[in-house]
């Protein structure tokens, strides 16, 4: 069975969806207001000869030329800037934190979502970055180090069971869940992500969200 066709029902042109499935996801960084502005990083982009678009809805958000990977920019080492998808943007603006806040983030590494928390409140107040898979925990933390970020706390509990004892039993003005998925929508990135594919995995994973 197709894992993909699974959707055929829920969208207005089956084909025109799959063959979407089968475009490469482009590159898209987001810029690090702890350490950058947009005009900076324009102008760093522009000096070593980086080809980019601006994403019209987002001015910190750039979608780099085919032949660009993010990773391999001056401005991604320094910080500067985070590969992030265009989409994965949206769910820290809409939980919009505010600086000063404690803010959560249960299911936070490698960090894409959690070091833009931390940029939306200026660095500034409680934010907890946790994960239970301690691999991915190393990523959070070399993310949040290269980006700048002071203030976060990185615990490793099951966000199912997480303790607020170790924060003075306080409770969180705001959370972010990014709970663990199937990855069917992450197939234009890594088209792997179907070859593994089951309705067991799914219904599992449907129980632990």
């Amino acid at each position: 069975m197709d894992p993909l066709a699974r959707y055929d029902s829920l969208v207005d042109d089956p084909e025109a969806f799959h063959e979407a499935c089968e475009r490469p996801l482009p590159s898209v960084v987001r810029v690090n207001d702890i350490k950058a502005t947009p005009d900076r990083v324009r102008r760093a982009f522009e000096e070593v000869g980086v080809g980019y678009e601006p994403i019209s809805w987002h001015d910190g958000l750039f979608r780099l030329a085919d032949d660009i990977s993010p990773g391999n920019t001056w401005s991604y080492v320094h910080g500067w800037v985070y590969g992030q998808e265009e989409v994965s943007a949206i769910p820290a603006l809409a939980l919009d934190p505010e600086p000063g806040e404690r803010v959560l983030d249960c299911c936070a590494a490698p960090g894409s979502k959690t070091t833009q928390l931390a940029a939306l409140m200026d660095d500034r107040g409680l934010l907890v970055g946790n994960d239970n898979n301690l691999g991915r925990l190393s990523a959070l933390r070399s993310n949040a180090e290269r980006c700048g970020v002071t203030n976060i706390a990185v615990t490793r509990q099951d966000a199912r069971n997480f303790s607020i004892k170790p924060f003075s039993r306080e409770p969180f003005d705001r959370v972010l869940a990014d709970v663990p998925c199937s990855c069917e929508g992450t197939v234009r990135k890594n088209p792997d992500a179907v070859e593994d594919w089951s309705l067991g995995h799914v219904e599992s994973i449907a129980g632990v969200q």
